[in-house]
């Protein structure tokens, strides 16, 4: 078994368990339906057990041959585990990673705008701003300033 790597499939409804027949020492749990999926994951039906989030992976430090994997969430976890004797991690991070800043996407489109209006400590001055958006534009907006 030196240096063996096996994949096994999981399909576990909540509050149920599964048992995989394979052994190892690591265990990676590379994928599932969902990023908030967490296993428990118990080699030899011990009571020492690693608990598990997608991307996760323990080294039990101890050879088993077969584990117990719980599943105490409220959804069905579908994924799959990574079972090696030695050596082996995953830290890959699977997908995009996407920042979505909406404040500029509306303003790169014109359908945002921002003013600021001031005016010195003089009498008779009054400061106004205006936020305009004739019908049809499609636009949300246009701003006038006016100082008067």
């Amino acid at each position: 078994m030196s240096g063996a790597i096996q994949s096994q499939d999981i399909t576990i409804a909540p509050g149920a368990s599964q048992i995989v027949q394979i052994g190892g020492q690591v265990v990676d749990f590379i994928s599932s339906g969902s990023a908030f999926d967490v296993i428990e994951i118990r080699p030899d039906f011990m009571q020492g057990s690693a608990t598990l989030k997608q991307g996760q992976g323990f080294d039990f430090g101890a050879l088993f041959t077969q584990l117990l994997v719980i599943n105490h969430g409220a959804t069905a976890i579908t994924g799959t585990l990574v079972i090696s004797t030695s050596g082996f991690r995953n830290f890959r991070i699977s997908g995009d990673v996407n920042v979505l800043d909406g404040g500029k996407s509306r303003s790169l489109n014109n359908s945002a705008f921002m003013a600021s209006a001031f005016v010195g400590p003089v009498a008779a001055q009054f400061s106004r701003v205006q936020l305009w958006n004739p019908a049809g534009s499609g636009t949300l907006g246009a701003v006038r300033h006016a100082a008067g």
